[in-house]
């Protein structure tokens, strides 16, 4: 199984890629914060907000499976 990392606040991917474990996708998302822990974080309608407030959530393979099926 694979695990993407969604920018929630955003609308969109927070990597181009995928992780092999779960674990790494978490450590990913704490990495993620911790760049904008100083400045805050512009999201894409150009407010600044805490990086503690940045919506990332992880979607596996078998998620985005499940919403395909549902859509169709």
């Amino acid at each position: 199984m694979k695990f993407q990392v969604f920018n929630a606040t955003d609308g969109i991917p927070a990597t181009p890629g995928s992780f092999t474990t779960i674990e790494r996708a978490k450590r990913f998302i704490v990495e993620f914060r911790a760049r904008f822990e100083a400045s805050g974080y512009l999201t894409s309608s150009c407010e600044r907000i805490p990086a503690s407030e940045i919506r990332l959530e992880i979607i596996t393979s078998e998620s985005k499976k499940a919403s395909k099926k549902a859509e169709a």
